[in-house]
């Protein structure tokens, strides 16, 4: 036992790897079998719920599982003290709270300017405008917990990307964590493929595309994390803040437009400025010292 601890903590990367794909991929892998028949409609929906979350939480549960056992109680306090909210400065709540919303508003806004007409709609469950503050605030709260920000970031940004960062650029990490992300998705490819397969470009997506997506993200991920000192709180904030406003507003619709260009236009430019932000400075950086 004491040499497989050695032998894991010599090789944090690979280890926390194999078993947040390894652990994942056994819960989805249920979840698929029995979407495939092997067990009856019934049984299948009270499952899928459950074996879809737990899947979803390996990252985080492999991240403390190893931080615990290879850092004792002073990893585990460090890294929950990646959550203080008094660390993060002010114009990064800014950012993690307005990125997303003016991303999809500001093409808008210019289509309005050269009189092209688009309408992206809003999800029916916001729609009323009566009930649509609970709903928000229920599914801001619900994607925090379960949908990529809590059961994820401690893992891909916590114990990841400052080990990934010990010897390489921000920018080459991230892409190599963007990669990670996307093949740990995978099985969720085959399950419900529509929340995959169709991206913020409006058309379907090979998961080529969607590796360059994920990248195209991570990088952004990794620049608020270095730029908040590591902040745990502003990678899970800016996650689930990304993913409850796409949730809202539906702005694919199958075809490629001149919203969706101007759309991506600009993602494409605020890349640019994180790009030479991070070359500028490639020492800001968090990484893990032992």
């Amino acid at each position: 036992m004491h040499n497989l601890k050695k032998v894991a903590k010599a090789h944090e990367i690979p280890t926390f790897i194999v078993l947040t794909l390894g652990l994942s991929y056994l819960f989805w892998g249920c979840l698929y079998a029995s979407s495939k028949g092997f067990i009856t409609k019934s049984i299948y929906l009270s499952m899928y719920i459950p074996l879809y979350i737990i899947g979803g939480f390996m990252p985080s549960v492999v991240a403390i599982f190893l931080i615990s056992h290879l850092h004792g109680k002073i990893g585990i306090k460090a890294i929950f003290e990646k959550l203080r909210v008094h660390s993060v400065k002010k114009i990064y709540y800014v950012f993690i709270f307005s990125f997303t919303i003016a991303s999809i508003i500001i093409p808008k806004l210019i289509c309005i300017a050269i009189g092209y007409k688009y309408e992206f709609t809003i999800n029916s469950r916001f729609s009323n405008s009566g009930s649509s503050i609970f709903y928000i605030v229920f599914y801001f709260f619900a994607i925090m917990l379960f949908g990529g920000g809590v059961n994820e970031e401690f893992g891909w940004r916590g114990f990841l990307l400052p080990r990934l960062q010990r010897k390489l650029h921000p920018f080459t990490a991230s892409v190599i964590l963007g990669i990670i992300w996307s093949v740990w998705h995978i099985p969720l490819f085959a399950i419900t493929p529509d929340n995959y397969l169709i991206g913020n470009l409006g058309v379907g997506l090979s998961f080529t595309f969607y590796v360059i997506e994920t990248i195209w993200l991570t990088t952004i991920f990794t620049w608020l994390y270095n730029r908040t000192k590591g902040s745990l709180l502003a990678v899970i904030l800016f996650h689930t803040m990304d993913d409850t406003v796409l949730l809202i507003a539906n702005i694919n619709n199958g075809q490629f437009n001149m919203y969706l260009i101007i759309l991506n236009l600009l993602r494409v430019t605020v890349f640019c400025f994180i790009l030479i932000d991070m070359f500028k400075n490639p020492s800001n950086k968090v990484i893990i010292v032992e």
